[in-house]
């Protein structure tokens, strides 16, 4: 009875290690099988690589420089002579025109010099007009002593004549005198209306009142005395033109020239134009390094402030009609090289001469052709001879890292 329980067990046993075995080896033919045919396909594949045409392009190394606008002219108005605020017509923020009246000075002293002074040209004409008359009597009687000498010589004495003579030429020299008096007193008349109108303080050129120093009643030196330290009445700006002011770093100050163009941004404003350089300083600034170059901006509809802050792309290198390539196409280094597919659809190391570089765009001067397929990205698994296939990538165009386009043209 126990021998044949254990044939039935040892049966059974025989039986599941033999199912379990079959099903192993099932198993491992169906891995097999796939393994085979996975590498049979793979044999007929070749390796997939980015690349994109060598192409003709026009490349510009740029530089932005931070600067400002600033206004065209800017100055502290002072008044000429001394005197009390009688009335100022603007506030800050007023925009004034050339000849505008700012304000307007009361000055009691020049009033009084002023009648003085024509007190004195009126008493001057009078004696003027005394010393024609005594002159005239004089110079009279010398021309009758003289039309009778001449026809009898003897009847005027020679003393007579001198005597006339000599009083012909005092009434002369004090009638000249009296004309000069009249000269100085109109002189002095002329100064002090000068000095009066003076006491009325215009705009010298268009712009805005930026700020305003006194209030009426105040007393105002006058801005050319040297004893005290003038206040001045109001400050003005000429806004219409602004200066777009730049430090250009000593690096470049040789690539830059007048009239060179240069596209400015305003953030604030998310406003762009094109300007040319219209003056340079000529001389680097030994503290900053630096060297200030101006643009004028118009600013007839007044949108821009003066003070903001404005950016500068410069452009520094420019080539036209290049061979281009992407930078992470150029392998760069002690020797600089790329890598190409050839008609043969195989890898071809090229030595390449490098030029101008922009952020994403290089020049390749030597070492390939115009359409020629480089590879972008990886290439260490990559070497000479190996094929692959090729899948040009779409590049985007190279208006944005080539010569930069603004709102009203292009760099020239």
């Amino acid at each position: 009875m126990r021998n044949e329980k254990r044939n039935r067990f040892l049966h059974r046993k025989f039986k599941y290690i033999i199912g379990i075995s079959g099903l192993i080896l099932c198993s491992l033919l169906v891995l097999t099988f796939w393994g085979n045919r996975k590498a049979k396909a793979k044999q007929g594949e070749l390796p997939l690589v980015a690349v994109t045409e060598i192409r003709e392009a026009n490349l510009a190394n740029v530089m932005s420089i931070t600067g400002e606008m600033r206004p065209y002219q800017q100055i502290n108005l002072h008044a000429k002579v001394a005197g009390f605020l009688q009335s100022i017509h603007v506030d800050i923020g007023d925009h004034v025109k050339e000849g505008s009246v700012i304000a307007c000075l009361e000055i009691p002293e020049l009033h009084e010099e002023l009648a003085r002074a024509k007190a004195g040209v009126a008493a001057a004409q009078e004696s003027v007009k005394s010393e024609e008359a005594k002159y005239h009597d004089v110079h009279l009687l010398l021309q009758r002593l003289q039309k009778v000498a001449q026809k009898n010589p003897h009847l005027i004495a020679q003393q007579d004549l001198d005597t006339a003579n000599s009083r012909d030429s005092s009434a002369a020299a004090h009638l000249a005198l009296a004309a000069q008096q009249v000269a100085e007193s109109k002189a002095d008349e002329d100064k002090i209306e000068t000095m009066l109108d003076y006491a009325t303080i215009t705009a010298p050129f268009a712009g805005v009142i930026t700020k305003r120093y006194a209030d009426p009643g105040a007393l105002i030196q006058a801005g050319i005395s040297s004893n005290t330290q003038a206040m001045p009445v109001v400050s003005l700006a000429q806004d219409n033109i602004l200066r777009a002011t730049f430090p250009v770093p000593e690096s470049i100050v040789t690539r830059l020239h007048v009239g060179d163009q240069v596209q400015i941004e305003i953030p604030a404003l998310n406003k762009k134009i094109l300007a040319k350089v219209s003056r340079m300083a000529c001389q680097v600034d030994q503290s900053t390094r630096t060297m200030e170059a101006q643009m004028d901006v118009d600013n007839a509809d007044l949108s821009i402030t003066p003070g903001m802050y404005a950016i500068a792309d410069v452009q520094i290198d420019h080539r036209e009609g290049i061979l281009a390539a992407p930078v992470q196409a150029v392998k760069m280094g002690t020797e600089n090289c790329v890598f190409i597919v050839n008609e043969k659809q195989k890898v071809e190391k090229r030595i390449v001469e490098l030029g101008i570089q922009t952020a994403e765009w290089v020049e390749i001067k030597q070492g390939v052709k115009l359409g020629d397929l480089i590879i972008i990205g990886n290439t260490s698994e990559l070497h000479p001879g190996m094929r692959v296939t090729a899948k040009v990538r779409d590049e985007a165009t190279l208006a944005s890292n080539t010569l930069k386009t603004m709102d009203k043209g292009t760099f020239h």
